[in-house]
């Protein structure tokens, strides 16, 4: 059977680990607790960077984003980034690169790609509502929640996460700070989503890639709608 590898051997890790140990998969295991975990047999790596050497196929389950950023830049050949603005991609990249350096690894051949989204409905009452809408949605999912809170986002979504809390879902959705809304969704022209996306590209992300969306009803027509988008924001455009 092939080697697996499993970073991360806290409460969830450690029971996946020995899940996997069960069905015969040798292992090689680390985690910054020394001796957290280890499922019977394991093999312990001194590093996270040792388990991917040894192991053909690596699991991770880490406790928050810079623990999973700083495992990537070890040991992964690139890293997936979701939710942040422009203006925090120096930070976010510079947890990636730096783990890579410590790790022994060249920091500029991890790539650092962005999931970056896109309404490409002229801003306006309903389309305000609609994209609010997502962005309570996603930013009370506890995980969510707490990585704008390490991005320093705090004190603008408090009300938010507070009427949410109460079960105020029109409050919250209504507490939703415009400048937030703009930092996380682009929106607006074709030219200005061309140009807020340059500015993730010139903050350090690699490679983007975009989520568009639309809240348009008629089906026909939000395939047309999001068919120009496509075109209009491809990089030959």
């Amino acid at each position: 059977m092939e080697r697996v590898g499993f970073i991360g051997l806290g409460n969830l890790g450690s029971a996946m680990a020995r899940r996997i140990a069960g069905a015969g998969h040798p292992m090689t295991v680390f985690d910054v607790v020394a001796d957290r975990g280890v499922p019977d047999g394991a093999e312990v790596a001194p590093s996270a960077r040792a388990v991917a050497d040894r192991a053909g196929v690596v699991f991770a389950s880490l406790p928050n984003r810079e623990a999973s950023l700083q495992v990537a830049g070890e040991v992964a050949d690139g890293v997936i980034l979701n939710w942040l603005a422009a203006t925090d991609v120096p930070r976010v990249v510079a947890v990636v690169r730096e783990a890579a350096a410590r790790a022994g690894r060249d920091p500029a051949a991890i790539e650092v790609t962005a999931r970056l989204l896109v309404n490409v409905d002229p801003p306006g009452t309903e389309a305000d509502v609609g994209v609010r809408r997502h962005v309570t949605a996603y930013l009370n999912v506890p995980v969510y929640r707490a990585y704008q809170e390490w991005l320093g986002r705090g004190p603008e979504l408090t009300p938010m996460w507070q009427a949410w809390e109460r079960d105020d879902r029109k409050a919250a959705v209504a507490a939703v700070p415009t400048g937030v809304m703009g930092d996380l969704i682009l929106r607006g022209s074709m030219a200005e989503i061309r140009a807020h996306v340059q500015r993730y590209l010139d903050a350090g992300i690699d490679t983007a890639f975009l989520q568009v969306s639309t809240l348009q009803p008629d089906a026909d027509r939000r395939r047309q709608v999001l068919l120009d988008a496509m075109r209009a924001l491809a990089p030959s455009a």
